[in-house]
């Protein structure tokens, strides 16, 4: 958070490299928008992958294909 309100001060009022239109709501002279995005997003990111992380990564997918090899070896 602290990284993201210095480069926004930065790369507006030092640098140039951007500039807030007038309808940007500001806090302290930097955008709402992008101190936002960093309170919101990384909590939002870890509750995503922590319930998605083990369906996209495959660890039921394997597991459950491990369990039925096991099944089919045992019935031989």
């Amino acid at each position: 958070m602290t990284f993201t309100a210095w480069s926004e001060w930065y790369n507006v009022y030092r640098a140039g490299n951007w500039s807030y239109t007038a309808g940007m709501p500001l806090i302290f002279g930097i955008g709402l928008s992008p101190l936002l995005q960093w309170l919101v997003l990384p909590p939002v990111m870890v509750g995503a992958y922590r319930m998605l992380g083990p369906v996209l990564f495959g660890q039921y997918r394997l597991r459950n294909l491990a369990d039925d090899l096991n099944l089919k070896r045992d019935h031989r």
